[in-house]
């Protein structure tokens, strides 16, 4: 009888465990040692797109799969990752705000303090810097006091949802009060759109901008003064999350995950010497 008893209470105390934990979330994981991600992303090369033969690669899906490689080693979780594609970022960036605990976003995501209120951040992996471009026809502009004459009748491109288009409407507001903004679905599109037609300029990430450039052996101008302060990038998680936790000691663990033989590996696989020194984290 005090055999069944004891049965009786080990279940019933495993089963309160369970019902504690909220379902995919990693306090669930360590009791269960599976999990699996959704894994949300948006197509923005290097850092996620699919290669000629038509596989998901670029740098932030290399460092995923690093860390669910350290989840088995040091944890002994087994991590899945479900990978799901959102069309444009603000549809992107709506999903990751509004999905389950066990939803991660590769979005090539610059922390924010105004996003910092609607998601949860891991520690970054890479430095980035914003340029301003416009087609090689556009005079050389060192003051945003000059854009209005500099720029006239030419219409900003800003991707919706993005830092960029934040900082491009406060330019908007403070110093060329009659500019016109224009809509893209990607960077990529951006960028041809600046390259083919002098009418237009924009904001992009200096790794998007060096990425087409190598693709397509083209040139256009960068704005130099007129760039913005650095930020950094990093995976984004819902506030719901606890996979802050061991993403974090993922990342900050020891000397942290950037100091790695493997993180340095990922970036010479993707980019160019020139484009790490510019990005690399120490």
């Amino acid at each position: 009888m005090k055999r069944l008893i004891a049965f009786i209470v080990f279940f019933g105390g495993l089963n309160f465990a369970f019902s504690q934990s909220l379902p995919g979330s990693w306090e669930e994981a360590q009791i269960s040692k599976e999990a699996k991600f959704n894994v949300l992303y948006f197509e923005n090369y290097p850092f996620t797109f699919k290669d000629d033969e038509g596989n998901l690669t670029g740098i932030e899906i290399d460092i995923l799969n690093d860390f669910a490689k350290w989840l088995k080693a040091e944890k002994n979780v087994d991590l899945k990752l479900e990978f799901n594609k959102s069309g444009n970022f603000s549809k992107f960036y709506y999903n990751l705000k509004n999905s389950q605990p066990n939803t991660v976003g590769l979005g090539s995501l610059a922390i924010s303090v105004r996003r910092k209120d609607e998601i949860n951040f891991t520690a970054p992996y890479m430095k980035n810097q914003s340029v301003l471009v416009s087609n090689l026809e556009v005079p050389t502009t060192r003051y945003f006091n000059d854009l209005e004459n500099n720029f006239c009748d030419l219409t900003a491109l800003v991707i919706s949802g993005s830092s960029h288009e934040a900082e491009m409407l406060n330019i908007k507001n403070q110093f060329y009060p009659k500019m016109r903004v224009k809509y893209m679905e990607t960077p990529k599109d951006l960028l041809q759109l600046v390259f083919e037609d002098k009418n237009y300029f924009g904001y992009v990430d200096l790794l998007s901008y060096w990425a087409f450039l190598q693709k397509r052996c083209c040139t256009m101008k960068i704005h130099k003064d007129l760039a913005l302060e650095p930020e950094y990038f990093a995976f984004g998680l819902p506030l719901t999350s606890d996979w802050d936790k061991p993403l974090a000691e993922f990342f900050e663990g020891g000397f942290g995950y950037t100091a790695t033989e493997e993180y340095r590996k990922i970036l010479e696989k993707y980019l160019a010497y020139e484009i790490i020194q510019s990005v690399e984290l120490y």
